[in-house]
């Protein structure tokens, strides 16, 4: 039997939720596409990816076999262990933003209960001698083969979890019909979708790494987040740009003070989890007394996550 060890994610990246909800493993990149070696080759030619990332999207997608076991990592530490449910691998435009990441290489894998990995206790966590660990690769470690046959039997056949609901993504078009329907003019529509698509042509540059070097969390306020805030109708009078060390303020009416706040976005750089700066904002929230801020915007250009606060002041996406 083969095993390989595959991460779900880090503190600010879980992907805990959508591996064990839903039975499935991913890994990236997967913008590039469907997995094919010469188009892969190509990217890796261009920088786009790098060479740890293609073996690895290379073994993910060629290796793995039905019933082969998978330690699903955490950190360092194995968290559940799993049995690869079905032959092939697919490759699922759904999976293009998870928290930030593309992981469109998807496999199911049937998850065991917690306690099939019991056995793995006396040496977790399991993988803390290696200072840096790859995604995915095979494990060839004697200390696991009297431990492999103990967690196999531990793990009891089922039918596969269903796999996550994903709203269907708009395109720009359907996105200026919504707005329209909303009650933005058609020239307040018009200067939003064309914000869209000069943060997205912009973010493709800061990702190809011609501009030599990672934008500031400044510049994706400033090219990216207030001009398209801007064209959803926020006059300059109330947006507040590093207003008391918040990033980006709103206001609905002047002066523009802590009572008049009624959203605040914190920036990240790209490929920073912006989940980690929900934590930053909610503690401005609270130390700057916005009692009627009921709205968190994280951006990193081209990704935004809203939060909304409920009335018992917890903050959901």
């Amino acid at each position: 039997m083969n095993v390989w060890q595959i991460a779900c994610g880090a503190p600010g990246r879980d992907f805990r939720q959508i591996f064990l909800g839903h039975d499935l493993m991913l890994i990236g990149p997967g913008d590039p596409g469907e997995f094919d070696r010469s188009e892969y080759k190509v990217a890796l030619k261009a920088e786009w990816i790098s060479k740890s990332q293609f073996a690895q999207v290379r073994s993910f997608v060629e290796n793995p076999k039905t019933g082969d076991l998978v330690l699903l990592r955490f950190g360092h530490s194995v968290i559940r262990a799993g049995l690869i449910a079905e032959a092939g691998y697919h490759w699922d435009e759904a999976f293009d933003d998870v928290l930030g990441w593309d992981l469109q290489h998807s496999r199911r894998v049937i998850w065991g209960a917690p306690e099939a990995i019991d056995c793995l206790r006396p040496i977790q966590p399991v993988f803390s001698n290696y200072k840096q660990q790859p995604t995915f690769t095979a494990v060839r470690e004697q200390r696991f083969d009297a431990l492999v046959p103990k967690i196999f039997e531990q793990i009891r056949g089922r039918p596969l979890k269903p796999l996550p609901v994903i709203p269907k993504v708009m395109t720009l078009e359907e996105f200026g019909t919504e707005l329209f329907e909303g009650g933005l003019g058609n020239d307040a529509v018009e200067r939003a979708i064309d914000a869209i698509e000069k943060a997205r042509r912009l973010g493709h540059w800061y990702a190809g790494g011609l501009s030599g070097r990672q934008p500031s969390e400044h510049e994706i306020i400033a090219h990216t987040t207030i001009p398209l805030m801007l064209a959803l109708g926020w006059s300059e009078q109330l947006l507040g740009v590093e207003w008391d060390r918040i990033d980006l303020a709103f206001f609905d009416r002047t002066p523009t003070g802590p009572e008049n706040c009624v959203m605040i976005c914190e920036a990240k750089t790209p490929h920073k989890p912006l989940e980690l700066a929900l934590d930053q904002a909610v503690r401005y929230v609270k130390t700057h007394h916005l009692t009627r801020c009921r709205k968190i915007l994280l951006s990193s250009g081209t990704r935004l996550v809203t939060y909304a606060r409920t009335k018992s002041d917890k903050w959901v996406p």
